[in-house]
């Protein structure tokens, strides 16, 4: 499993969508408060979306999409939700 960009590199990938964003951080080398700013959001808003306290608003993903590169509904949904979408397609 891995992080999908658009172009089709791949990173490490998670289940949660908090350890999703934790994964594009660290592939990006970036802390938590520059994580933060590239998107617009606080540090504490952030951190709490990373960490699981606090579910996060559909701006800010779509801004970590749209920055980042990255595949949206690998993001949004992990792989689990990929598979079952495909199987719900079958």
């Amino acid at each position: 499993m891995s992080v999908k960009y658009v172009d089709g590199r791949e990173v490490a990938d998670e289940e949660t969508l908090g350890q999703r964003l934790l994964s594009v951080r660290k592939a990006q080398g970036l802390n938590q408060s520059e994580m933060a700013h590239s998107v617009g959001l606080s540090y504490r808003s952030y951190r709490a979306y990373e960490t699981g306290d606090r579910d996060p608003a559909f701006y800010p993903m779509v801004e970590i999409v749209r920055v980042y590169k990255l595949d949206a509904e690998w993001f949004l949904f992990g792989d689990q939700g990929r598979s079952a979408n495909v199987e719900k397609d079958k």
